[in-house]
């Protein structure tokens, strides 16, 4: 520093000492990278740096400004925790010393790519400047294309986001002490391959060029493409979670785990999902015949990722209702945030080919219901030697779906039962009442027996007189024929008699 002296007029005394995307930002500490500064002097390791530089400049009278500076400075649970990391430092040096700043700036790299959201970045900004702090741009590029070419469709989506990030700046211009590009043209960037200046290798004007002149009128004059994104189906139906494929999850569509974030082609798979009035089932088969966990970071074992946005809200950043949910074929999980774990299940099982996840989500925010559309997407990361060398998922090719859930596909609850009326239960019988006994009839009281004609006539009941049958001429009939046969009968005796005598 006393080398340079006043010819400086800021330094950039801690430079990339944040993890990516932690997973509980408001803890700093705990979200500090593991360098040989942190494990030789500990986490005050940034504090004390800060401190020396200040002393110096003070010594010798100097107006020179202090950064902390990092990248990914778009990602918002990293964003939260370096605000958290100089609101801390600064309050402890502010109550020391008369409220003065220990660290006066904080650079963000910006080095974006044609996935980044400015929203995000807009988000992140302005989250610096409210701690009374400058921001400075410090190593602005956007890459766009591959193999040094550009198509023109590839340069002027570019151009649109320098033109949305230069009218950004210029909105909160009276907070921004610079705008530093990372580099002259394509040839000479440290990111030649991918095209991410403003000038191409003959040192060529691209459309970004144009763009970042005029923001205003480029955004005006370009049509972005409408954004499409996978559909899928969950099916109603709750698996047995044992790690075997249940019948119920054959009524199941497939969802190819086959679009690469990365040049490497590794380990795919397919998932299905099902449903329930309580959770999301997902069920995933990794083609992957070597398995590797060696890396400390858990997004570069083989794992297979679950990412869910309850309300399909398309939103920049992580509401309450979205979620990253992580399984290694061990069957170890991290989530992101920590909090969505409560109610989370897991099982696994390997074989020779690869392994089967099987994995059970709680509906937090959401009431599920049929035809209900949920934002969602799967990913398999292929570890290998300690670094994850490819990332398949079902969706999302830009890697921002750890913190951006527009780039999630969507899945549609379907199938689901109708409840069955619930029966009516049965009334209670009626109890038989006793019969009434009858009242005891009085003794009749002797008397002279009554004469045929006081005696009551008695009628036939309705069955006797049906009973009854009719008088006909059929029967006077009979009646003669028998006193016929009768006569002759008794002739024939008296003839037979006769004779004999």
């Amino acid at each position: 520093m006393e080398h340079f002296g006043e010819d400086v007029i800021s330094w950039d005394v801690v430079n990339e000492a944040m993890n990516d995307n932690p997973p509980n930002p408001s803890d700093w500490k705990a979200s500090l990278r593991q360098s040989g500064w942190y494990h030789a002097i500990g986490t005050d390791f940034i504090e004390e740096s800060f401190r020396a530089a200040k002393e110096v400049i003070d010594e010798n009278g100097w107006d020179i400004k202090l950064y902390y500076n990092d990248y990914n400075d778009d990602n918002q649970n990293k964003a939260e925790a370096i605000y958290q990391m100089v609101k801390e430092i600064n309050e402890n040096y502010a109550a020391e010393n008369n409220g003065e700043l220990l660290i006066d700036g904080i650079g963000m790299q910006a080095h974006y790519n044609l996935n980044t959201n400015p929203e995000n970045v807009r988000s992140s900004m302005e989250k610096f400047i409210s701690l009374g702090v400058e921001v400075g741009v410090t190593e602005l590029d956007v890459t766009a294309g591959d193999d040094n070419q550009l198509t023109d469709e590839q340069a002027n989506a570019q151009a649109y986001l320098y033109a949305q990030l230069f009218q950004l700046y210029k909105e909160h211009a009276d907070h921004i002490s610079r705008v530093t590009f990372w580099g002259l043209n394509d040839a000479t960037s440290w990111r030649a391959a991918q095209s991410p200046l403003l000038f191409d290798k003959d040192l060529q004007a691209k459309p970004a060029y144009y763009a970042v002149i005029d923001p205003d009128a480029f955004i005006e004059s370009y049509n972005p493409p409408e954004k499409t994104v996978n559909q899928g189906d969950a099916t109603f139906g709750t698996p047995v979670m044992d790690g075997a494929i249940d019948d119920i999850w054959a009524n199941a569509p497939e969802l190819p785990i086959n679009r690469y974030q990365m040049a490497w082609q590794g380990a795919s798979g397919v998932a299905k999902a099902l449903w329930d009035n309580e959770n999301l089932y997902v069920l995933v088969q990794v083609s992957d015949s070597e398995l590797d966990k060696s890396s400390e970071n858990p997004w570069e074992q083989d794992s297979i990722e679950v990412f869910f946005d309850e309300n399909n809200g398309k939103t920049s950043s992580y509401q309450e209702d979205d979620g990253q949910y992580r399984v290694n074929f061990d069957n170890e999980t991290s989530f992101n945030p920590a909090s969505i774990a409560e109610g989370f299940e897991s099982v696994t099982q390997v074989s020779e080919s690869g392994y089967l996840v099987e994995v059970k989500i709680p509906f937090k925010s959401l009431t599920p219901e049929e035809n209900a559309k949920i934002g969602f997407d799967i990913q398999i990361n292929d570890g290998q030697d300690g670094a994850r060398q490819s990332a398949a998922t079902w969706n999302d090719t830009t890697g921002a779906g750890y913190q951006d859930t527009s780039v999630f596909g969507e899945l549609t609850l379907v199938g689901a039962q109708e409840a069955p009326e619930e029966p009516v239960e049965p009334e209670e019988p009626i109890e038989p009442t006793e019969p009434e006994q009858p009242e005891e009839t009085e003794e009749p009281v002797d008397s002279e027996e009554p004469t045929d004609s006081e005696k009551p006539t008695e009628e036939k009941s309705t069955e006797e007189e049906d009973h009854e049958l009719p008088v006909t001429a059929t029967d006077t009939f009979q009646y003669l024929l028998a006193g016929l046969l009768i006569l002759v009968t008794g002739l024939a005796l008296y003839l037979f008699k006769r004779r004999r005598v």
